[in-house]
């Protein structure tokens, strides 16, 4: 396993980047080496121990099951195996009807005590600070990332061993725990250290003298191979969508098989000869951004605040959102914004204020170029509602 140099020089001083970087060393390094490739174990530094306290804590993970957190957010396991989700939970009345699927914090600490290790899954929908953390991630990535956090009590096993489907960048939080890995042999990580394992590396984990709390990164990868069975089999007309031969399995009908899959093969390197591989590309960045996970927080108030602009009022792009205005007009002549789950097409005579307002600057509605007050108005309600803009309070202006 590769221990890089505590930094490497920064390839891009994008904030996102700088996060991966603080995580994994050089990127290029990292891609390069590592990447869906094998283990990578990158030692505390810096103020990461700070940051991924502040990600999560274990106080946070008491007030997420004392705060009516329910069945399949949470779940307890135990020497490699889920406890039933009753061993955590109680009844309780929601909205006038009985659930049995919330968490009863009594429960879970006598678990906890008596060996159980608490998962929180999901938590990147939940739990706003390791929401953040992984947009940011997804930004600096490019593929789509979820996030599990396991607290451990001394001297437990949580998980069996066992090999994700996906890769996995662990971020070390209190205490320390001793992982088994495949190839590499056991390490112990300890509060502010990094582990990244690619996909199908098995591994195990067991907490030391005292707790231990880590969360771990999933990193849904989008690989080469994705993308061009979706255009291989996108097409009706091509062998792809032939059905095998009837009876295949059969002995005698071995040479029909044999030949359809020449067949297929030969038109599938035919396909691969004469594919224009630029829209393809194009296509791929657009899909990933268009299946990008929405951010709900603020939305409502967003709604409630496009209502009450004014030609005076001030704008500014929020800070943690991504997005992208595509540099060409869409076939209709209107400037295309691509937004997490949707897609917004704007008249063509909106670029040059859009432009501005996407630049992260402070910005009064009635001085945006190009536009009369009217359009000006529906313009900055539009990306206010969606969620795009913040308004600026009147006593923050000057000091932003």
């Amino acid at each position: 396993m590769e221990c890089p140099p505590e930094r490497a020089e920064d390839r891009s001083t994008d904030v996102h980047d700088e996060l991966l970087d603080a995580l994994v060393g050089d990127l290029d390094r990292f891609e390069e080496r590592s990447f869906g490739r094998r283990p990578l174990h990158r030692p505390a530094h810096g103020d990461l121990a700070v940051r991924f306290r502040e990600l999560l804590d274990v106080d946070d993970v008491d007030r997420i099951i004392a705060s009516g957190a329910r069945a399949p957010t949470f779940r307890l396991v135990r020497d490699g195996s889920t406890l039933p989700p009753t061993a955590g939970t109680r009844r309780s009345r929601l909205g006038g009807k009985d659930v049995d699927d919330v968490a009863d914090p009594d429960r879970v600490a006598d678990e906890f005590a008596r060996g159980a290790t608490v998962v929180l899954q999901s938590l990147q929908r939940t739990w706003r600070p390791v929401d953040l953390f992984c947009r940011r991630l997804e930004r600096a990535l490019g593929h789509a990332v979820q996030a599990n956090a396991y607290l451990t009590p001394p001297g437990s096993t949580g998980l069996a061993a066992h090999a994700d489907e996906h890769d996995v960048i662990v971020l070390h939080v209190h205490g320390s725990k001793t992982w088994e890995i495949d190839d590499v042999g056991p390490l112990t990580l300890r509060p502010g250290d990094v582990l990244y394992l690619p996909a199908g590396v098995r591994h195990a984990a067991t907490a030391q003298v005292v707790t231990s709390l880590h969360l771990t990164i999933g990193i849904l990868r989008t690989t080469l191979g994705d993308v061009l069975r979706r255009v291989l089999s996108s097409d009706p007309s091509t062998e792809w969508s032939r059905p095998l031969p009837v009876g295949f399995d059969r002995p005698e009908r071995r040479p029909e098989l044999v030949a359809a899959l020449r067949s297929a093969a030969e038109a599938t390197r035919r396909a691969l000869d004469d594919l224009d591989v630029e829209p393809l590309a194009d296509e791929a960045a657009r899909r990933r951004i268009s299946t990008r996970r929405r951010d709900g927080h603020r939305r409502l108030s967003s709604v409630v605040a496009s209502r009450s602009l004014d030609p005076s009022s001030h704008v500014v792009l929020r800070q943690d959102r991504r997005v992208d205005r595509r540099p060409e007009l869409d076939g209709e002549g209107r400037v295309v914004v691509e937004l997490p789950g949707r897609r917004l097409r704007l008249p063509a005579a909106m670029g040059a204020a859009l432009d501005v307002l996407l630049s992260g600057s402070v910005v009064r509605i009635d001085q945006l170029p190009g536009l009369d007050d009217g359009d000006r108005q529906v313009l900055v309600a539009r990306l206010v509602r969606e969620g795009v803009l913040d308004v600026v309070a009147a006593g923050h202006v000057a000091s932003s």
